[in-house]
């Protein structure tokens, strides 16, 4: 089911959990991707996030995805536990419709 975001410029599917499971521009529009290098804390990635939205004048709702990086594999727990910073961030900025993120969570492992 595809869910519009209008303040963001993109559709969205409602995914599992909190979680959208993809995005697509809406026309006119097109989804960039950007890679914080060298890595940072989670807390200065969403500054900086916020920063460069802003200076690009586009609101928060434009966030369709963000990359994070674990230390090491998860159990369950573990997963909830790092994701939950990230989930708190995204409902302060108002990322959700329905319960369900405009934002898409994808984590990989640090090399």
């Amino acid at each position: 089911m595809l869910i519009e975001n209008v303040k963001g410029n993109y559709n969205f599917i409602r995914g599992g959990g909190p979680f959208s499971s993809g995005c697509a521009a809406l026309p006119g529009f097109e989804i960039v991707h950007a890679a914080i290098v060298p890595l940072m804390p989670l807390a200065q990635g969403f500054e900086l996030v916020e920063r460069h939205l802003k200076e690009n004048r586009r609101p928060i709702e434009a966030l369709c995805a963000m990359h994070l990086r674990i230390p090491a594999p998860l159990t369950p727990k573990g997963f909830e536990e790092f994701n939950r910073p990230y989930i708190e961030r995204l409902q302060s900025w108002g990322l959700e419709i329905d319960g369900a993120n405009r934002s898409r969570a994808l984590t990989s492992r640090w090399r």
